[in-house]
């Protein structure tokens, strides 16, 4: 299967060389522009984008205008400029960013918190976590990065033309003295949660702007990319990713819509801290649900920390259908005998339950389970879930698209192997 020929519109794939290693830049195709996002919930997260779609462009101008008029209720995203009315300085602002001029824009970042940074953002960045790295080389935009994290260093197979930048240390709380001196101008990056927390006090009074949107947060990915390639000055890139995403994914939910199949108990899990489970906002558990699980730990979802430590007698009174470990730190360097090697040791731990003894036990690497390439978990989900249902999909080929046209590598995922048994 041609995985390409399924992202109509997205075919113009330049391959720039940077670092000995190909960076694949994704753009739609001038010649058919036939794609165009219906979402009205608002993923593009820039104050102006009035009319809440992924787009900011003249139709907000008219949104803003029947809203002052009365025609329209105000939304979420029509305070342009944040001053706290709708007026025709919002008028005024959205056709200067319609025009794509240089200016500052507001945003709402991953910890819902309104910022603002310099338009468009095309100065030197420092990247902190390795799924944010992920989207800005998927976004098109791997020569402004200067800077990452010591742990994403280490993946060399996976991020070849980022060896060379300079190491700022921890992703949690990395060496805000050096991002400084190596004159980076904004700072890539997920929620203050796990990462540098205090950026926003020691390195932004400095002049860089601190860029927090989601890269595999909350099952947010398409809205963070979408937000990302804006500020970036790469919406093409961004439309392209999200187009991509998009139709994988409705893939599996109209089917899942139309067929209405009783769903399956599935539980997530960590492959190592086994009784560690994935909850609400972890990415890991949006995932399994769009893949038409009925995840057991729903009910348990609402502290703020997106994994919660069970014990075993709480995950055999409930004896999920399905259980999907989550393999972490592989750096993309396992292969499938690998991934055999931990099922095995799996089924010593959970051998007992109806998920071993009928052979549904999965494992997925977690660099697919969630970020950019998360659309491809969904599919390999939804395949266990439902192997009659969904017969017709083929997660392996829209993973081998995403690695050749995303990522820009010359790997191939069947023999490479390590992403999903």
């Amino acid at each position: 299967m041609d995985a390409a020929k399924k992202m109509i519109a997205i075919v113009a794939v330049i391959i720039v060389v940077a670092a000995g290693a190909a960076a694949v830049v994704l753009t739609r195709d001038d010649g058919d522009k036939s794609y165009r996002s219906a979402d009205d919930t608002g993923r593009l997260t820039i104050f102006g984008n009035a009319n809440n779609d992924d787009y900011l462009d003249d139709d907000d101008v008219s949104y803003l205008e029947d809203i002052i008029a009365g025609n329209k209720t105000e939304t979420k995203f029509a305070d342009a400029n944040q001053d706290g009315k709708i007026d025709q300085s919002d008028v005024d602002m959205v056709k200067k960013m319609v025009k794509r001029e240089s200016m500052k824009v507001n945003y709402l970042n991953v910890d819902n918190k309104v910022k603002s940074c310099s338009y468009p953002v095309n100065g030197k960045l420092v990247v902190l976590y390795n799924k944010t790295l992920e989207a800005i080389r998927t976004l098109g935009a791997s020569d402004q990065v200067i800077g990452t994290d010591d742990f994403t260093l280490t993946w060399s197979t996976y991020f070849p033309e980022f060896m060379s930048v300079t190491n700022v240390g921890n992703r949690g709380t990395p060496d805000e003295e050096k991002i400084l001196e190596i004159g980076t101008k904004a700072v890539i990056t997920g929620t203050t949660q796990w990462y540098g927390k205090t950026l926003e006090q020691n390195v932004e009074p400095q002049g860089v702007d601190i860029i927090r949107l989601a890269t595999w947060e909350q099952g947010q990915v398409v809205s963070g990319l979408i937000t990302l390639g804006f500020l970036l000055g790469h919406e093409d890139e961004g439309y392209a990713y999200a187009e991509w995403a998009d139709k994988l994914v409705s893939k599996v939910t109209e089917r899942l819509a139309s067929e209405n199949p009783a769903k399956p108990s599935v539980i997530v899990l960590d492959a190592n801290n086994v009784y560690s489970t994935k909850k609400s906002g972890s990415g890991q558990y949006e995932n399994s649900v769009t893949a038409g699980g009925n995840n057991i730990v729903a009910s348990i979802s609402s502290d703020s920390s997106y994994y919660k430590t069970l014990d075993y007698e709480w995950i055999a009174a409930k004896d999920p259908e399905f259980i999907v470990f989550s393999q972490s730190n592989t750096a993309y360097d396992w292969d499938d005998a690998k991934l055999k090697e931990k099922m095995g040791e799996l089924k010593e731990t959970f051998g007992d339950l109806s998920a071993a003894k009928n052979d549904k036990m999965h494992i997925l690497n977690l660099e697919i389970f969630i970020g950019p390439s998360y659309p491809i978990s969904i599919l390999y989900m939804a395949s266990w879930f439902y192997p009659d249902l969904f017969s017709d999909l083929d997660p392996a080929g829209e993973l081998q698209w995403y690695i050749t046209n995303c990522c820009g590598l010359d790997m191939d995922v069947t023999a490479h192997g390590g992403f999903a048994l």
